[in-house]
């Protein structure tokens, strides 16, 4: 039909655009030909590898440089030289494009490839191209509903093809210019291009393959984020990330299916791979097993899970353990066949109101036709998702694991589709909660991802036998299991645009729908402040300081990192590293936890999470930058202070909303942040004790004295100093990690304070240091492992075990040969130098409280003063002063000099407002002296 041939089993001819070809009279094989006034080219795949077309279907001979073609144009011919002699006996060289027991379909398919080509005029580049997207399309998804529905497979076609095209912009060929190839045919033929010799075809590999270029191409995720700051850099997970976009040399060609693991995989007719989809909500999220879509963004990333194995102390061993998964946008995945095709039941609920309690909905109009035809033994009811929790592993009886996921929901009973009523019939009028469980038992698990907060969905078959769970609790709870044999799963949505749907009429109470504080999702700033949460949220406290309320939270991930040596959680914890292997469960190591802290998007506010996912996936996709939800979050208060941390159990699910920040989010600058003076922390009413004020605030400041600052290469395994490539502590391949902290004195002019900063992002834009700098400086302590600098001397090396080397070690002249001419000590006095700065940050607690009936002889300790001498003529005199101002450093940013003036005058008159007036009890509230004694500072008055 296309006209393609191969000629002694090495050339590809096309006769396709000849005028004296036709169709209906093809040549036979074997017949001998003279080729006259043919165009030579070479084809050869987007990508150099893969093209179902020449190496599937016509298993075409490839050279080095490609595959040689001859392309037929209007003036070229065929010149038959013999005939066969025998009509039967060849023997065929190709694959045939389809399934050879469904003949009938295979030829309305090809003839419409064959339509389509005829009607946009192609060109011979073109012909190929539609051709190979044919081959792909038929090879990747042969046993979907694509290969036996004609009109699903011109939807999947006109939809690529309209992609590819566009992408591309080739044009088709015009009449005009086939009449003018005859007179310009010697200079330029339209057929295959002008000078072209070398033709390229889109490629659609298999997924495996595009895992491995993808794999071949990552390099480190490392987004220092303002906020995330940590001394805990070995304990980091450690990410690499690939990117693809539709400006790759490929097409991403797949379709999306629910393992029996509950976990989602974009998959072909020879290899998946991991998938997480993100969009903003949750219930965007609308996951069809079975749908075939293209990608047209793709995000690879790929976590190091590897550890140390200390459970057996006779062979200690590292266990290598990688992750590796692809996240999409929804907006970035292309639907190109949806599973609910034209003969599927849908339901929907025209303009339901949600300030009003909805009780039953009825039937209002149903298609017509026998293929629409509904069962009716069974009970109808519309399920309302209001909460869902992750997938979990679970025990039978006898030992063996299996997943299921419950999702609480609200049901609704649908008049008018159940032939009669019984006494099994659930009573739904939604004020009651139900746990529907989704179970790999009953094959059930596969709907899990449909089952999205805020979703609605007709649930036929809940009143057959078996489905009740009973419950073994004094508490009254209803839970139902959803079994894929006795249960159908519908769509219920608030439109449509097809013929086969049923319409539903909402029934509403009297009752109004109340707004539930705990179902909303919080900022993280909303959390932060105890003393001003939103309305509803108390910090209520139940035993062991854990909060009443779980909450729901969103924000955006700035550290994540291991935590380990917690208790044993049994059976499963002991398997940690087989559970992970093979369903995706825990993080592959006995006693390992997750720590994550989530940022406010706009500011710098922090709330710090603690996962257990022993019995749980491993959270694909909470990747640094990532903005996430979490859902079901448990509160509890610290022990030392008021404040609050969080946890995440088998309770918690997590929704990726975008797995890559945006730029606002990356160079974020913070805002609406108040700039205070120093010496407003300073309370002059000496022994008074102050709450502890954990708001972020800003100090305009300059660098006093540089009071410590270590940089050094640390093992990931052990946490050892690597010097020149090797681990102190004997570690055999594992990675290094760079940890940089420094303790500086800061200065606004009204006080000093002490800045504790950690993390080379921000150490390093205190320093003020090119890139040029930052990798010398780098590659210097690299080779000694550990350097540190103190403001009373130079930078030392405290890694050195030889004495012949110590003794011939020059650090001056060792740090300007390797730092362009600067030492450290330079570094630290330019930095001294270049002015001042905005330094955002949190004070630091003092430490425990003290309590007020308690006595204690020493008053300079009890009242935490800092005692000290001082010269004065000759003479020393003792004195003791407030404590410094500590500061834990978030963020540092360089400002506008005129603006810091003006935002300067402000804090002074805001400052003049804060002050008390005084009076007789102000005085009166003044301890007595104190007498200081064994004083062991001495400073001099300048």
């Amino acid at each position: 039909m296309f006209g393609i041939y191969e000629l002694d089993g090495t050339i590809i001819v096309s006769f396709f655009h000849m005028f004296s070809y036709s169709a209906d009279m093809p040549y036979r094989i074997n017949t001998h030909v003279r080729l006259h006034h043919f165009h030579a080219v070479i084809v050869n795949p987007e990508d150099g590898e893969t093209s179902y077309l020449l190496q599937h279907v016509w298993q075409a001979n490839k050279t080095e440089e490609g595959y040689f073609a001859l392309a037929g144009c209007m003036q070229s011919h065929v010149e038959v030289l013999e005939f066969p002699k025998k009509h039967d006996g060849f023997e065929e060289t190709t694959q045939p494009f389809f399934l050879q027991h469904n003949t009938d379909l295979e030829s309305q398919i090809k003839l419409s490839v064959y339509t389509d080509i005829i009607r946009r005029k192609s060109t011979f580049q073109q012909l190929l191209r539609q051709l190979e997207m044919y081959a792909a399309l038929t090879a990747k998804f042969v046993d979907t509903q694509m290969a036996k529905d004609l009109c699903a497979f011109q939807r999947v076609y006109d939809t690529v093809r309209g992609q590819v095209f566009a992408a591309t912009q080739t044009p088709a060929m015009r009449a005009g210019d086939m009449v003018n190839d005859f007179v310009l045919h010697d200079t330029v033929c339209l057929l295959v291009g002008e000078g072209n010799f070398c033709i390229v075809v889109d490629a659609y590999p298999s997924l495996d393959k595009i895992q491995a270029n993808l794999e071949a191409k990552r390099e480190d995720h490392n987004l220092d984020l303002a906020g995330g700051n940590t001394m805990f850099e070995k304990e980091h997970v450690l990410t690499q990330k690939a990117d693809y976009d539709q400006t790759a040399d490929y097409y991403i060609l797949g379709m999306l299916q629910v393992a029996r693991d509950g976990r989602l995989y974009l998959t072909d007719n020879a290899s998946r791979m991991l998938l997480v989809l993100a969009a903003p909500s949750a219930s965007d999220i609308s996951i069809l097993a079975g749908a075939i879509c293209m990608v047209r963004r793709l995000h690879l990333f790929t976590e190091d899970l590897a550890f140390v194995d200390t459970q057996d102390e006779e062979s200690i061993q590292r266990k290598d353990l990688h992750l590796t998964y692809g996240v999409c946008q929804q907006s970035d995945l292309l639907l190109l066949l949806p599973l609910d095709n034209d003969d599927s039941i849908t339901f929907c609920i025209p303009d339901l109101e949600t300030t009003r309690g909805l009780s039953k909905l009825s039937v209002y109009d149903a298609p017509a036709g026998e293929r629409y035809h509904l069962p009716t033994q069974h009970q109808y009811l519309a399920a309302h998702v209001v909460n869902r929790f992750p997938v979990e592993a679970c025990f039978t009886e006898n030992g063996s694991v299996y997943l299921e996921c419950r999702v609480i929901v609200k049901l609704y009973n649908i008049e008018g589709l159940s032939s009669t009523a019984s006494l099994d019939d659930i009573a739904a009028d939604g004020s009651t909660r139900y746990a529907l469980v989704l179970t790999s038992r009953q094959n059930s698990l596969q709907w899990h991802l449909d089952f999205q907060v805020g979703s609605y969905w007709v649930i036929y078959g809940l009143d057959a036998p078996d489905t009740f769970i009973k419950s073994t609790n004094t508490v009254s709870a209803f839970a139902l299991i959803l079994d894929a044999e006795k249960h159908t799963v519908y769509p219920l949505s608030s439109w449509t645009d097809s013929a086969n749907t049923v319409q539903l009429t909402p029934h509403y109470s009297q009752n109004a729908s109340m707004r539930d504080p705990q179902a909303a999702i919080y900022n993280v700033a909303q959390l932060t402040n105890m003393k001003r949460l939103p309305p509803g949220i108390t910090a209520a406290t139940t035993s062991y300081k854990f909060c009443e309320q779980l909450l729901h939270v969103k924000g955006v991930v700035i550290i994540k990192r291991f935590m380990e040596g917690f208790a044993n959680h049994g059976t499963l914890n002991k398997h940690a590293y087989k559970l992970h292997s093979q369903l995706g469960i825990s993080t592959g190591k006995m006693n390992r936890k997750l720590f994550i802290q989530l940022r406010q998007p706009d500011g710098l506010e922090v709330i710090s999470i603690y996962m257990d996912v022993h019995k749980t996936h491993y959270p694909a996709g909470l990747v640094i930058g990532a903005t996430v939800t979490f859902r079901n979050l448990i509160r509890k208060k610290k022990a030392s202070n008021d404040e609050f941390f969080f946890l995440a159990n088998s309770a918690t699910c997590i929704h990726i909303n975008e797995a890559i920040p945006s730029p606002s989010v990356i160079s974020m600058e913070p805002a609406l942040i108040r700039t205070r003076l120093i010496s407003s922390f300073l309370d002059t009413v000496i022994g008074q004790q102050k709450e502890n004020d954990r708001q972020i605030f800003r100090l305009f400041c300059y660098i006093s004295a540089i009071i410590n600052l270590t940089l050094k290469w640390e093992c990931r395994d052990c946490g050892s100093i690597v010097r020149n490539n090797d681990c102190y502590g004997m570690c055999q391949g594992a990675s290094r990690v760079f940890s940089v902290h420094a303790y500086v004195l800061i200065s606004d002019g009204t006080g000093n304070a002490t800045a504790g900063i950690d993390g080379e992002r921000l150490v390093f834009r205190l320093l003020q240091l090119s890139s040029n700098q930052i990798d010398a400086l780098k590659n210097l302590v690299l080779n000694y492992g550990q350097l540190t600098y103190g403001g009373w001397g130079g930078g030392k090396v405290t890694t050195m075990d030889d004495e012949e080397e110590k003794m011939s070690y020059d650090p001056e002249n060792d740090q300007r040969s390797a730092m362009h001419g600067y030492t450290l000590e330079d570094l630290c006095s330019n930095a001294k130098r270049a002015g001042q700065f905005y330094l955002y940050g949190q004070e630091q607690s003092a430490g425990k409280k003290r309590d007020n009936s308690e006595l204690n002889e020493d008053l300079v300790k009890e009242f935490q003063l800092r005692k000290f001498k001082i010269s004065d003529n000759g003479s020393l005199l003792k004195t003791a002063e407030l404590p410094k101002l500590k500061v834990k450093v978030i963020e540092i940013t360089f400002p506008d000099a005129r603006m810091a003036a003006y935002e300067m005058l402000d804090s002074l008159n805001q400052n003049d407002d804060d002050i008390p007036p005084e009076d007789a009890n102000y005085s009166a509230s003044l301890p007595t002296s104190i007498e200081v004694q064994d004083f062991d500072y001495v400073a001099r008055m300048t």
